[in-house]
């Protein structure tokens, strides 16, 4: 999915509509820097544990969860990105691959 607001974003699907029982998540998502998907800003891994709780009182049809990931990373692709990842998270040593 690409194009929204000046910021594209793709990932692969996760649905967890019926999950009880904890259960595993294994996802990526890429961030691009045009409409066409076509320049790679940054990549976002996430995998680990989460569980489904009971039924959200705020989103109808949601339900509240809670996550336990045991890896999170972020690769920069862009040296903007780059710079970005190094004020957010204040500190310097990140480089586009």
């Amino acid at each position: 999915m690409c194009g929204c607001g000046g910021l594209a974003l793709q990932s692969s699907p996760f649905y967890a509509c019926e999950l009880d029982a904890l259960a595993d998540v294994n996802q990526t998502y890429e961030a691009f820097g045009d409409a066409t998907c076509g320049a790679r800003n940054l990549t976002v891994h996430i995998d680990g544990g989460y569980e489904l709780g009971a039924a959200s009182s705020v989103v109808d049809g949601a339900r509240e969860g809670r996550f336990a990931f045991a890896h999170k990373t972020v690769t920069p692709h862009s040296d903007g990105a780059a710079a970005f990842l190094a004020q957010a998270c204040g500190r310097d040593g990140f480089a586009a691959e």
